[in-house]
């Protein structure tokens, strides 16, 4: 894989390859209370049955060797490409989303899951900054500390209730070592963000109108990074890991 750090290389780059995702994560964990999180916000979204199922379908249209390995190539070794009037190709940023997940002694205590269309993502090509529904994040330069903040609110996946978060990530990393990088240009690149942040802020359990019904809050230490590639991810898993 291509190997990226920092902050300032968290910027969206857009995919547009049938099978193609992008995604940024984020994860934390409280010792003394015991809860833990993690976030992740999918431009592109790998997880989502709509994308899958029309990747599939997408891919019998072409006769795609994704499907069968089986069926042969064009004289040139290239997949024959379709013909764009009879088969349109699934667009990854028809399917966003956002996962939130909420743990308590290892033990998941709440999960959120929401997929959006393309028009509901905003996402910056120059710096950390996502807004997708009402879902946000952003890298903030000027923040006294400068600081990744991060808002995140949906129902949960139990009941008509919401699970809210406002959650600060500082980065306690500022310089990377190099990281080696591919003899041979990979599909599927790897941004190293923030891997180890100090983290604060609040995790709440609201009813359907949105008045908080628990609030827990949150300090501890967090992790952040940034995937994106070109080809389906789940063709090239034992690589990738």
């Amino acid at each position: 894989m291509n190997l990226l750090s920092g902050v300032n290389q968290d910027f969206h780059r857009p995919q547009q390859a049938p099978g193609a995702y992008e995604w940024w994560h984020f994860d934390g964990t409280d010792e003394k209370n015991g809860y833990a999180f993690s976030i992740q916000f999918h431009a592109g979204n790998l997880f989502s049955a709509y994308y899958q199922d029309n990747l599939k379908t997408y891919w019998q249209k072409t006769k795609s060797p994704l499907v069968d390995p089986s069926i042969p190539s064009g004289r040139s070794g290239q997949v024959p490409q379709p013909n764009p009037s009879v088969v349109s190709p699934p667009n990854p940023l028809d399917y966003c989303g956002v996962a939130l997940r909420v743990f308590h002694k290892d033990v998941m205590v709440g999960e959120a899951l929401q997929e959006f269309p393309a028009k509901f993502l905003k996402a910056s090509d120059k710096q950390g900054a996502v807004l997708l529904g009402p879902n946000r994040f952003n890298w903030d330069e000027r923040g006294d500390p400068p600081s990744y903040v991060l808002t995140a609110q949906a129902p949960l996946r139990e009941g008509k209730k919401l699970l809210r978060t406002r959650l600060f990530f500082t980065p306690l990393m500022n310089e990377f070592p190099n990281l080696p990088q591919p003899e041979i240009h990979s599909t599927h690149t790897w941004v190293l963000a923030a891997p180890l942040c100090h983290v604060e802020g609040t995790l709440e359990w609201c009813n359907a109108e949105g008045d908080v019904e628990k609030e827990q809050s949150f300090v501890g230490k967090g992790y952040h990074d940034h995937h994106f590639g070109s080809v389906p991810l789940d063709r090239f898993v034992k690589t990738w890991h």
